[in-house]
C-alpha cells in the first residue's frame, strides 16, 4: 500500500492495512491517527475520508459514522488540504471509541495524479 511520503516513517510503519483498503489508505489507532494528521502540517496532503473500524469476531468491521470531506469548486490544493485535515482531526478527537482497538482509516486523495 502506498501512503504519502510526508508521513514520518515511524507512523507509516505503524499503519494497519485491511484487505478492503484501496491504495493510499491506511488505518491507525486514535493517538497515532492524530499524530499522522499533525505530521502533515505545512504539506498539501489532504484527507478525503475518515472511516471507523471496530474489532469484530473475525477481524475488523467498518461502522458508522464516517467523515467525508469533499473539495469545493475552485478550491486550491493548499486550502483543501488544511480544511480536510482540520475536519479529520476534529472528527477523530471528538469520536468516543468503543475501546483502544478502534481503528481510524484515513484516505489520502491523489488529486495531482488524477486524469
Amino acid at each position: 500500500m502506498n501512503l504519502p511520503d510526508q508521513i514520518p516513517e515511524r507512523l507509516r510503519d505503524s499503519a494497519v492495512f485491511l484487505p478492503e483498503f484501496d491504495d493510499n489508505e491506511g488505518a491507525w489507532f486514535k493517538t497515532d491517527a492524530i499524530a499522522v494528521i499533525k505530521s502533515l502540517k505545512g504539506t498539501d496532503v489532504s484527507i478525503s475520508d475518515v472511516l471507523i473500524h471496530n474489532m469484530a469476531l473475525r477481524g475488523y468491521t467498518q461502522s458508522e459514522p464516517v467523515l467525508s470531506v469533499h473539495r469545493f469548486p475552485n478550491e486550491n490544493d493548499s486550502d483543501y488540504s488544511v480544511r480536510s485535515r482540520s475536519l479529520a482531526l476534529d472528527f477523530i478527537r471528538n469520536f468516543e471509541t468503543v475501546n483502544e482497538k478502534t481503528l481510524f482509516a484515513l484516505r489520502f486523495p491523489l488529486w495531482k495524479d488524477a486524469a
